[in-house]
């Protein structure tokens, strides 16, 4: 992967300036558009979990990364934590889950429609496309979101965008929680030959993966559902799927090469164990460098290109301090309180 002095971290802060929600609220606002049964069944589920749980009080109402990890529990002690089946079965919690989360992909591609239509009028925006473009920058944005891929690359979008093309020109878009827009291979293959591009491949084929071209939801007319490949918001994270091991790699390259790291709206989440591994390799290897292929032999690493300048761009203190305390002592940090968009206006 072509090395890139400034890599751009955006998270959950930098969406919801554009009208996406955050973790915390995300459940509160989705709730009235959920499916009527849907809605019944979860409600069930959340107030076993949470038995003073009342959809009539925003406050009693689960962070949805709570609630998902514990769905995710239930599902692995199903069946130690009862003799018998009963009438709820696994298969219903393991559909109940796969339905939920569907209809929050549905919910953020509408979101993402009526953001894109707004989105050139947006000054800071476009002014965040010219400089990453101008950069020549990698972004690692840990969102599901399509505006960045839109922004940036529009129905051109390949797999050199993912950077999952080697060495590429121009701004790379590493997506290492997955994408609304990716597709595995037997599901991809529905797609429309002139809607879809081919982003990860190997001999056998078993591996493919597609992406939809169409920032939106793919219609089936044949009732077919299209799951996108997606790390759902729990706290014990799944990177099984192949495409994973290759984006957490350019991710971790990408920092270990960057002069410049920009921090914007993202929090360092403290149950994201995994975000924070690849950070800290990051910015371990610009100051030792990045392992050889013949390390395994005398531990060789390549020429450190040293502590890059860092920028946390997010109003909540807290964040900042984690983020801090993963990029080292060695990297000079330098704390921006103010919302994104004015950052960008103030250059």
């Amino acid at each position: 992967m072509t090395q890139r002095n400034s890599v751009y971290v955006i998270g959950a802060g930098f969406s919801a300036g554009l009208g996406f929600p955050l973790t915390s609220d995300l459940l509160v606002r989705l709730w009235d558009r959920i499916d009527t049964d849907l809605r019944s069944q979860l409600e069930r589920v959340i107030r076993f979990h949470h038995p003073g749980f009342d959809s009539d009080k925003f406050t009693s109402f689960p962070n949805v990364e709570q609630l998902l990890s514990e769905m995710q529990v239930n599902d692995q002690l199903f069946h130690a934590s009862r003799q018998y089946e009963g009438k709820f079965t696994k298969q219903d919690l393991k559909d109940l889950q796969r339905n939920f989360l569907m209809q929050v992909a549905h919910w953020f591609h509408e979101l993402a429609g009526k953001i894109c239509l707004t989105a050139p009028k947006d000054e800071w925006l476009k002014r965040f496309r010219d400089r990453i473009v101008a950069e020549d920058a990698a972004i690692i944005s840990f969102n599901w979101d399509l505006v960045l891929d839109q922004l940036l690359f529009g129905d051109a979008i390949n797999a050199a965008s993912y950077g999952l093309a080697g060495d590429s020109d121009g701004p790379i878009l590493l997506k290492p929680h997955g994408s609304l827009n990716w597709f595995e291979g037997k599901l991809g293959e529905y797609l429309k030959d002139n809607r879809r591009t081919r982003i990860l491949d190997d001999s056998e084929g078993s591996n493919r993966v597609y992406a939809f071209r169409k920032f939106r939801s793919p219609i089936s007319k044949k009732g077919r559902e299209y799951t996108p490949i997606l790390v759902p918001p729990v706290y014990l994270k799944n990177f099984e799927t192949p495409i994973f091991k290759l984006l957490w790699q350019n991710c971790v390259r990408a920092l270990s090469q960057a002069r410049k790291v920009i921090f914007l709206g993202y929090s360092m989440p403290l149950a994201d164990v995994h975000a924070q591994l690849i950070m800290r390799y990051g910015f371990h290897n610009q100051v030792e460098g990045m392992i050889t292929k013949a390390a395994n032999v005398n531990g060789n690493r390549e020429t450190p290109v040293g502590p890059a300048k860092v920028v946390i761009v997010n109003p909540d203190e807290g964040a900042a301090r984690r983020i801090a305390a993963i990029t080292g002592p060695k990297n000079k940090c330098k704390w921006v309180s103010t919302p994104i968009s004015i950052w960008m206006d103030e250059g």
